[in-house]
């Protein structure tokens, strides 16, 4: 079982290794070079919530998810409401 990520940089590095970095830059309009200092930590500072919902978008993840690592990962039901409730 992996573990899941901790930090919302590790949880960005996550997304950028599974999406690109050129995919998430030209999808969030984020300059490549930003995501890749996010990614090294680099910026000196928090992102925006521009950034982080940007980013999220993107990825197709929940912003609070991919920010504090707060509820599931994506949006809507989980596969496991989709089997409890349409196994009547």
């Amino acid at each position: 079982m992996s573990c899941s990520p901790t930090t919302f940089y590790d949880r960005l590095r996550q997304l950028l290794t599974e999406h690109g970095v050129r995919r998430v830059a030209r999808e969030s309009r984020i300059r490549r070079r930003t995501l890749q200092r996010l990614q090294r930590e680099e910026n000196g500072h928090d992102p925006s919530v521009y950034t982080v919902e940007a980013i999220a978008e993107a990825c197709g993840v929940r912003p609070a998810w991919l920010l504090w690592g707060d509820g599931p990962r994506h949006e809507g039901p989980t596969p496991n409401d989709f089997t409890q409730d349409h196994t009547r």
